[in-house]
């Protein structure tokens, strides 16, 4: 499997950050909930958990723009089937009701 590096600045001189593996994608989803940075800048976290028709969906944001953003986790590989999931996730969002996707939102 590939591999990515990434440094971390340590004052002027970069260091490389060490791997570490993750137990449960619940982990990772908690990480993005309290942080949504750690995905994209001015990402708002508005749902968890949400059910739609094809099934929970993990995480739901809105961007800086107020578009909608699906967030699937996996840890590990990603198969083919868990980019339909996420492709379904995002078609029931876009053909909901606003004022249903609103309302599960404000759940949250």
């Amino acid at each position: 499997m590939p591999r990515i590096g990434m440094w971390g600045i340590d004052g002027v001189t970069p260091r490389r950050v060490d791997s570490a593996s993750i137990d449960l994608e619940r982990d990772l989803e908690d990480w993005i909930e309290q942080d949504p940075s750690l995905l994209q800048a001015d990402l708002t976290i508005v749902g968890r958990q949400l059910h739609t028709a094809a099934g929970p969906l993990d995480l739901i944001g809105l961007d800086a723009q107020g578009r909608w953003t699906v967030i699937e986790i996996k840890k590990g590989r990603i198969r083919r089937d868990t980019i339909a999931q996420a492709i379904d996730y995002a078609s029931c969002i876009a053909t909901m009701d606003w004022g249903e996707l609103r309302d599960k939102a404000q759940e949250y």
